[in-house]
């Protein structure tokens, strides 16, 4: 453990070398006038990072449209394969319903219209196969979405051209036009009757004569056309976003050998700057910072501005700052001498409580001699009964909590006397927050508390006399409360102790009437004291003739 002294030796060598650095600093400056400009190359591969950065998020952002557009393209084909599958479905729903009768497929059909109008909302994943997978009992192989939408607005949403619209509009056309002789042949097949098998095979030829399918042809032409076109639009969206791509790529490249390049620079510059390589500069350092000053450190020719220089300059320094180590030193023997001299106790001991250090004026209060080992004492040695003494049970442990505590204890001396000392407690704690010592100052209070011994007998004795005084005796503040009541008061008046306390002399009557309210006042506001006689029936009841006296006197900064 360090003694008391080593303790201030490390906040005067502190402010030494800071001295030092400051000196060295100015010396430098002068001589380098010129910065180095290594800062540029920094920023110059910054710069280099930064539009590489760019231009990667660029690129990214490029490949990202080609699956974009990618995935444009794909929609676009769903979206018009749906428009030809819906015209096929119901062919097959309207034809399935008239040779069948089941009613089902009648409701299918008006499903699939609905569906394709937006009047009812669209299947989960509709671009799949869906119709071929509904079963006789009507149960269906995906729930419905929660959107309703034409397959038309979709189509304009996924971009599509007013051309391409045309021809979709004509297919479509085309298709509500065909559900017109469809809903006839349904309608015939449901008219029933003794016809109702001629009215069969009639819907049947309907379907399947060669009107039919010249109306299912100029259906699948329009969307047969859009196919065209609409693949030549895609794909020419999906081929220039590839080129953007390509050209970003180079881009992405040229700015990478360029950064490449920019850190070469930044790796000659650094050389430069540290006067030689990294390595040599960190054993340079690690010399310095161990203390060797004697090993010359050789600059290379063209490099006095860079940090090997600067060691070197601050190697010469550092004989300096030793010199000034030592001043710090016998500051610090100094400081040592004023704790010696001191008439208070000052003492350090480590965690346990055990000294470590205990200065001329701790000894002598104690009675341990100047020449003992005050290593081999404890400070549980100096105190009656250390178990339940105030510094163990509270000063100790808030010191340790808080890092300082002060308050009044006992002490106990080799001779076994006691007296009242007035302590603090520092508490010293390591990088960790455990505690390492403690370190205390005392100071003897024995007179003091001998003094306020005496002032306290002395408060005993006249509140002694007041209460025995065949005189009544009233306290009141200057705003009329009752301070203090003594029994003869309480009598004269015909009251109680309490009830004469608890009033205030400024709203009582019989103090206006006998003219006491207006002595009072008189009496705190010149300060000069006002006797009174007085007749008068008290707030009590009782006719009393008084002799008063009225004294004014200031406590706690108040009127009285």
């Amino acid at each position: 453990m360090p003694s008391f002294q080593n303790t201030s030796l490390p906040r005067k060598k502190a402010g030494s070398g800071a001295l030092a650095v400051k000196e060295m600093g100015g010396e430098l400056n002068a001589q380098c006038p010129k910065p180095i400009p290594f800062s540029s190359h920094i920023w110059r591969m910054v710069g280099c990072a930064a539009a590489l950065a760019i231009a990667f998020a660029l690129y990214a952002r490029s490949e990202k449209k080609i699956d974009r557009s990618h995935e444009l393209r794909h929609r676009s084909f769903l979206l018009a394969d749906e428009l030809r599958q819906s015209s096929d479905d119901l062919t097959r729903m309207v034809r399935t319903y008239v040779i069948t009768g089941d009613p089902i497929h009648k409701q299918h059909y008006q499903d699939i219209l609905d569906i394709r109008d937006g009047k009812k909302p669209r299947p989960e994943a509709y671009a799949r196969i869906y119709w071929d997978l509904v079963l006789k009992g009507g149960q269906t192989p995906r729930p419905d979405s929660k959107q309703s939408i034409p397959l038309l607005e979709l189509m304009r949403q996924a971009g599509f051209t007013e051309e391409e619209f045309q021809r979709l509009g004509k297919a479509k056309a085309n298709s509500d036009g065909l559900t017109i002789l469809e809903f006839e042949a349904m309608k015939l097949v449901g008219s029933g009757g003794p016809e109702a098998e001629a009215n069969r095979a009639k819907a049947s030829r309907m379907l399947h004569d060669a009107n039919y399918h010249q109306a299912k042809a100029a259906i699948m032409k329009p969307i047969d056309e859009f196919d065209v076109l609409m693949d030549e639009r895609t794909l020419a969206a999906v081929q220039a976003a590839g080129k953007t791509s390509t050209i970003f790529r180079y881009v992405f490249v040229a700015f990478g050998l360029g950064l490449m390049f920019a850190l070469w620079r930044l790796y000659a510059a650094l050389s430069d700057t540290l006067g030689g390589s990294v390595d040599e500069v960190y054993a340079q350092i690690a010399r310095i910072g161990s203390g060797d000053f004697s090993a010359t450190i050789r600059v290379k020719a063209g490099r006095q501005n860079s940090v090997l220089a600067w060691l070197s300059e601050m190697q010469a320094k550092l004989n300096r700052s030793t010199q000034e180590s030592k001043q710090a030193e016998a500051a610090r023997d100094r400081l040592a001498i004023i704790i010696e001299s001191t008439t208070d106790l000052v003492g350090v001991t480590d965690a346990a409580g055990n000294h470590l250090y205990l200065n001329r004026a701790g000894r002598n209060l104690l009675g341990v001699g100047l020449d003992e080992d005050i290593t081999k004492t404890n400070s549980a040695d100096f105190v009656p009964s250390p178990a339940s003494h105030r510094s163990v049970t509270e000063g100790i442990p808030t010191a340790a909590r808080l890092g300082i505590w002060s308050g009044e204890i006992v002490l106990l001396n080799r001779s076994g006397q006691e007296f009242p000392v007035s302590q603090v407690i520092l508490a010293h704690k390591t990088a960790q927050g455990e505690v390492e010592s403690f370190s205390t100052i005392m100071r003897d209070i024995t007179a003091r508390k001998r003094a306020e011994q005496r002032i306290a007998d002395e408060l005993n004795y006249s509140h002694t006399m007041l209460e025995a005084s065949p005189l009544g005796i009233i306290t009141y503040t200057a705003e009329g409360a009752a301070v203090s009541v003594n029994p003869a008061a309480a009598q004269v008046v015909g009251a109680t102790v309490p009830q004469l306390g608890a009033q205030n002399f400024r709203s009582l009557e019989s103090w206006k009437r006998s003219g006491m309210f207006e002595a009072a006042d008189h009496a705190l506001k010149t300060s000069q004291p006002q006797d009174l006689e007085a007749h008068f029936v008290t707030s009590f009841g009782k006719s009393v003739w008084l002799s008063c006296r009225f004294v004014p006197f200031r406590h706690k900064d108040r009127g009285h």
